[in-house]
């Protein structure tokens, strides 16, 4: 690479300011240190998307919550349904707008729902002892009972019907008209019984159901054959990682990754197929990625991750953050005023988290120093020029040494 001991010939074409500071971040950049790039771990948690409701009113409109709970999407058509608990109603989100799919204030509370493979609808309506199911426009199919208290439903891949039945402590299996197919679960510590099952799910790679078993001295998951076999449990009471603290909703994406509503310790957990802990997110509170008492979690086939803030009235999305390169200071856009948090960050005079390192690494080489910087500031003047057309090549195809020098434009 040359040495920074020359005028940059293609400041020539900048405004005056800007070439600048441009050259002047060439003249020093021999004196600057150089900072390497954070390798972040293959299971850092989700970034904060997008919440629908509010911590401040407890709504009755459409979009707006009273303690919602169980979550599902329709993997189909992507449509989010909550079960919305204290407003006794199940609300649907088809990705732009809210609007109440079924129920009415006055009823009892439901506390989970199920779609199968025809979009059909299944809610645990708790409060009445009974699973209702509907058809994706809303309309009332059918009904069935003999729970008590059902707090959790499921659906497999051939639309078999998982209810845990929390009162009675045990796991009962329908086929998709509620005819009774089996049931296994009694009261008791022991493999294969639980002290007040919440939350089910199915992998329907492998149709094996997974419960979070919540009762005092449980906090623990269970995961079972689709007719009932006992395969492995982890979990113990606690705040450590595979621990919790009345754990609730469950759910499993497409990769049969786990996730639990640690409702107890304000967090939701990440785990493989077999209980290995993979990661966590969320802190007791209000802000954003902040929880109080999350019931609820569903994963959509992209990966964004929903999860029902109970005590909050919201509901929260996360998933994988978009990243724009040079971004160094988190605005979504990348212009002169990166450079010079870039510039700032190399002489010490600014910090920058993770995120912001990896955008401002234009060159992707690891490390982010004052040639970083003069890259965002030539994009920044003349996105079409010669200088901008290099940084998206360099973010894009890292190339040589050679080319990494902004002095051969």
């Amino acid at each position: 690479m040359r040495p920074f001991n020359r005028t940059c010939t293609s400041c020539r074409a900048f405004p005056r300011s800007i070439a600048v500071i441009v050259c002047l971040f060439g003249l020093v950049a021999s004196a600057l240190p150089v900072h390497p790039s954070p390798v972040l771990a293959a299971e850092d948690p989700p970034t904060f998307l997008d919440k629908w409701g509010s911590t401040d009113y407890e709504g009755y409109d459409p979009g707006y919550f009273r303690n919602p709970q169980g979550m599902a999407v329709d993997t189909s058509s992507g449509c989010l349904y909550v079960a919305d608990s204290g407003n006794c109603r199940v609300q649907k989100f088809d990705g732009s707008d809210w609007t109440v799919f079924a129920g009415s204030t006055g009823s009892m509370g439901p506390s989970d729902v199920a779609v199968d493979s025809y979009g059909n609808v299944y809610v645990a309506d708790s409060g009445n002892n009974r699973i209702q199911k509907f058809d994706s426009s809303g309309t009332f199919i059918r009904e069935w009972g003999g729970f008590n208290l059902p707090q959790g439903v499921a659906v497999d891949s051939v639309d078999n019907v998982y209810v845990s039945d929390y009162n009675n402590c045990c796991i009962k299996k329908f086929d998709s008209d509620g005819g009774y197919l089996t049931q296994w679960g009694t009261d008791g510590p022991a493999e294969g019984q639980f002290h007040y099952p919440w939350g089910i799910a199915v992998d329907v790679a492998t149709d094996n159901v997974y419960v979070t078993d919540c009762g005092e001295n449980h906090h623990r998951v269970q995961e079972f054959t689709s007719a009932g076999e006992f395969i492995r449990m982890w979990g113990s009471q606690g705040a450590g990682d595979s621990q919790f603290s009345f754990p609730q909703g469950i759910a499993v994406d497409a990769s049969s990754h786990i996730y639990v509503a640690d409702a107890g310790n304000n967090r939701i957990q990440k785990f493989d197929s077999d209980g290995t802990f993979l990661t966590t997110w969320g802190t007791a509170g209000s802000l954003d990625g902040q929880f109080s008492t999350p019931a609820g979690v569903a994963v959509d086939p992209e990966g964004t991750v929903y999860v029902a803030d109970t005590a909050n009235w919201r509901v929260q999305s996360f998933g994988e953050a978009v990243n724009v390169e040079g971004d160094a200071n988190g605005d979504g856009a990348t212009n002169i005023i990166d450079a010079m948090f870039i510039a700032q960050y190399t002489v010490g005079l600014r910090t920058l988290d993770a995120t912001q390192l990896l955008c401002a690494d234009t060159t992707d080489d690891g490390m982010v120093n004052i040639i970083d910087a003069m890259h965002v500031a030539q994009f920044s003047v003349d996105p079409t020029g010669a200088g901008g057309v290099l940084f998206k090549q360099l973010w894009e195809t890292p190339a040589d040494d050679d080319l990494l020098d902004p002095l051969d434009l």
